[in-house]
């Protein structure tokens, strides 16, 4: 993915925005949806992962905020079977 492409412009344009003394970096609020089906265990587990190792540090400082809601999906072998 391009950030510049996300937020709508190019960085560069966000950088000149940024104070004289450059203390202060360039920032932006994120929000992420992410609505996934039937997702196998092992991809859930390694989504989470990355999710986590991601956001960590920003959790760690009060920054972020994360809410994972996950609902098993149990189909029954006659299903299985009709499939």
């Amino acid at each position: 993915m391009n950030i510049a492409r996300i937020v709508g412009g190019t960085l560069q344009a966000h950088e000149a925005a940024r104070p004289e003394n450059g203390q202060n970096s360039v920032r932006f609020n994120l929000e992420i949806t992410i609505n996934l089906k039937e997702t196998e265990p092992k991809d859930l587990s390694a989504m989470l992962e990355s999710l986590t190792r991601l956001i960590g540090p920003s959790l760690g400082r009060g920054r972020a905020c994360c809410h994972i809601n996950v609902e098993p999906v149990i189909k029954s072998d006659a299903a299985k079977i009709a499939a």
